[in-house]
């Protein structure tokens, strides 16, 4: 079970990793690197969310962290200038369904383990991010109308966004070519999830 004080401690390692950052001056490991930045301003604000209790806008927030991140992983991998700067052009990204099937088509991606990941849960991410029934249902107790998120279901969150943080540190180092500090990232989040 994810707590606050490990989620803090996720965005201190994040944080070394971003602070300073050397991009090749490349289209496309400028645009990854500047997703991933975004990535992590959301996965900021979530945990300043959490500490505040203010659930019902960092379970909104999760799913702008978790597009954002693994948006600025396809472009990192996709491979192909022209059609990263189409899409930032036209303001036209894949679907994240799409960039899912994308990147597990890659090497370090294949084991399918995104997908299983996120296929449970895109209904919730959806809906809590757009007012919907769920983020509703957390509002509604049987005498009033305020936020009764279970303790068991902000722990859950706070895992995904931790996860998703630890992803974006792996493309942040592989971004700036740091292959031994991806490594190791991906080595601490199989320790702490077991999911990547």
């Amino acid at each position: 079970m994810t707590t606050l004080q490990q989620l803090k401690k996720v965005s201190e390692k994040l944080s070394g990793y971003l602070s300073g950052l050397n991009v090749k001056n490349e289209g496309r490991h400028r645009i990854s690197a500047a997703l991933l930045h975004i990535a992590d301003g959301h996965f900021q604000a979530i945990i300043i969310l959490f500490e505040k209790k203010l659930y019902a806008s960092a379970f909104a927030l999760l799913r702008a962290q978790i597009e954002t991140s693994l948006r600025g992983a396809w472009v990192l991998h996709c491979n192909d200038d022209v059609v990263v700067n189409e899409a930032v052009q036209k303001d036209k990204f894949p679907k994240l369904s799409e960039v899912i099937v994308l990147l597990e088509q890659l090497e370090g991606f294949k084991h399918g383990r995104l997908s299983k990941l996120l296929a449970p849960c895109k209904k919730a991410l959806h809906s809590y991010t757009h007012g919907g029934s769920y983020q509703i249902a957390s509002h509604l107790t049987p005498d009033s109308i305020e936020a009764s998120f279970s303790d068991e279901l902000v722990a859950d969150a706070m895992s995904l966004a931790g996860l998703f943080g630890l992803f974006t540190a792996v493309n942040v180092a592989l971004v700036v070519g740091n292959t031994t500090v991806a490594d190791a990232i991906v080595q601490e989040i199989e320790t702490m999830h077991g999911l990547l």
